[in-house]
């Protein structure tokens, strides 16, 4: 199935979902000064990872930008905070 460029790959993560009914995905994300970036991500396994999402990992890189505070704050508002855990490194 190609994509038209509209729904066509939710209509595969639907196929796949009956197909991997018991799978689960870990996800791991480093960070280095994208936070807002990060949020929309985690914003985006909300609406859609229902069920598959059991964890995920944000490594903070030493952003030194207040990536860690925010990220934090995102996870929270998002009501994330049972599955997402951030990890401040301390160094690059």
């Amino acid at each position: 199935m190609e994509w038209d460029g509209q729904r066509q790959p939710h209509r595969l993560c639907m196929r796949a979902r009956k197909l991997n009914a018991g799978l689960t995905i870990t996800v791991i994300v480093v960070n280095y000064r994208s936070a807002a970036l990060i949020g929309d991500l985690l914003e985006s396994i909300k609406r859609r990872g229902d069920g598959w999402v059991r964890r995920i990992i944000i490594v903070d890189n030493a952003s030194g930008d207040g990536s860690v505070a925010a990220l934090n704050a995102t996870v929270t508002r998002l009501g994330l905070g049972h599955i997402v855990e951030v990890v401040d490194a301390g160094r690059n």
